[in-house]
């Protein structure tokens, strides 16, 4: 019979988590790191209002970061890291919906298999009526404002110029079938009128009214507005076939997906019926700049320990808000959640960190300690 023992097993430990290590080390130093950052907070067609600050600073902080402190080997080179934003040094141009799909389709056309992607987008969330009835259980589109949105008239079109949830996941499954990993992390909400958001100082949430976003005259735009509410005072709103929480965007296809398709995870700042905000962080700190909470809190957590796994960051962001006493929002997690930061293989290391002794070994309890 073997004996464990506390230093067998940690040693035991020491070497999983080296065999995970090693073989992690290999493929990252093999593959091409890409990134798309989306960052929108000027809104010319909408009321100043809702023009948002924080999702340049995102973008910024999401970039240094990418740059300059992924964990070794994982290596993003400055050409491959795509920005489109507004006032922020070296960006690539302004966040657009053409600019937006022609960044996603040239991501598409020159990645290859074993490739990593990240995608990370700041700026508003919204939902529509669908224009015709479709995959979504609650009758509402869930989509993104790239900054160039127009007013909603035609309900046949929807918002102009918005994304929405099934053209993100169709540029997405495009670059998954070059073979290429994905991770994507949406800062934005997709809450409407029916759920309101609490007002905090210093907070500005992510959220337009849909009123805000219908034109024509006084009479459609209160007809379009009715029926919005009609739609979205169903008890079924932001609830899936099997009535769990739908996550903001649906990404995931029904049906098996194809083998060689490369994989996803998906980070939401917010359920469909909630609101994200931005504010200055860290808090306490004098003029300190505006962030998404959810960039920020990601990010911070990464810096603490880069070596987790997306679900284990994912555990860290709830905690943190747990921690802040924070009620809302709640952020959803999907996909590949056991593979590593970085990664795109479920990991077979059990993820562990060093532990220090803090107290002697309790004498009523032979063979335990407190840690």
């Amino acid at each position: 019979m073997i004996k464990l023992t506390r230093r067998t097993l940690l040693v035991g430990t020491s070497a999983l988590v080296a065999a995970g290590t090693v073989s992690f080390r290999a493929l990252a130093a093999s593959r091409t790191y890409h990134a798309l950052l989306v960052a929108c907070t000027d809104y010319p067609n909408l009321p100043q209002k809702n023009w948002l600050i924080g999702p340049k600073n995102d973008a910024g902080l999401v970039r240094d970061y990418l740059l300059k402190n992924t964990p070794d080997p994982v290596k993003f080179s400055a050409e491959n890291v795509i920005l489109l934003a507004k006032d922020v040094e070296g960006a690539n141009g302004p966040p657009t919906h053409a600019a937006i799909k022609a960044a996603l389709a040239d991501l598409a056309g020159k990645v290859q298999r074993d490739d990593f992607v990240y995608l990370h987008l700041s700026g508003h969330g919204a939902q529509q009526p669908q224009a015709k009835a479709g995959d979504e259980t609650d009758g509402l589109d869930e989509i993104f404002l790239p900054s160039d949105i127009d007013k909603w008239i035609n309900r046949e079109e929807g918002v102009p110029n918005a994304l929405v949830d099934n053209e993100v996941g169709a540029a997405l499954d495009a670059i998954r079938d070059k073979g290429a990993f994905v991770w994507v992390v949406f800062d934005c909400c997709h809450s409407g009128t029916a759920t309101r958001a609490a007002e905090v100082d210093d907070e500005l949430e992510r959220k337009v009214e849909f009123a805000d976003l219908v034109g024509g005259d006084n009479a459609a735009r209160a007809a379009a507005v009715k029926a919005y509410d009609d739609i979205s005072a169903s008890a079924s709103r932001g609830f899936d076939e099997n009535g769990g929480r739908k996550p903001a965007f649906n990404l995931t296809p029904t049906g098996a997906e194809p083998i060689a398709r490369g994989k996803l995870v998906a980070f939401y700042a917010a359920q469909t019926v909630e609101t994200t905000p931005e504010m200055p962080l860290p808090k306490g700190t004098p003029d300190a700049p505006r962030f998404g909470l959810f960039t920020f809190t990601i990010l911070s957590k990464l810096a603490e320990n880069p070596n987790v796994t997306y679900r284990q960051l994912g555990q860290a962001v709830l905690q943190q808000y747990s921690a802040d006493g924070r009620t809302r929002p709640t952020p959803l997690f999907e996909g590949e959640l056991d593979a590593r930061v970085f990664g795109t293989d479920k990991t077979d290391a059990v993820m562990q960190w060093p532990i220090a002794v803090k107290a002697a070994m309790s004498r009523s309890a032979p063979g335990c300690c407190r840690v």
